[in-house]
């Protein structure tokens, strides 16, 4: 019996690596934006205008908030160390 992975569980396991990811890289970041809300000068994506979403994901909010007829995901891309 051959079992394949749901859309549901992909997406499940993409956040929870973008979620890893952030965790190993903006780890100070994210504990600023829980207890602030909103990020000191001196980090390094106090620029980039980031925020949290719904699944504590780090996101970035831009010119693209007001565009039309593109997906949530496209307006605000998941913030990824290089």
């Amino acid at each position: 019996m051959e079992k394949s992975l749901s859309p549901k569980h992909i997406k499940k396991a993409e956040i929870w690596w973008w979620k890893f990811s952030q965790s190993e890289s903006f780890s100070q970041e994210i504990h600023t934006l829980h207890q602030r809300g909103e990020l000191p000068r001196s980090s390094r994506l106090y620029k980039l205008n980031v925020y949290l979403d719904d699944d504590k994901i780090l996101r970035v909010k831009g010119r693209l908030d007001v565009a039309v007829g593109i997906s949530e995901e496209t307006k605000h891309p998941v913030v990824l160390d290089s």
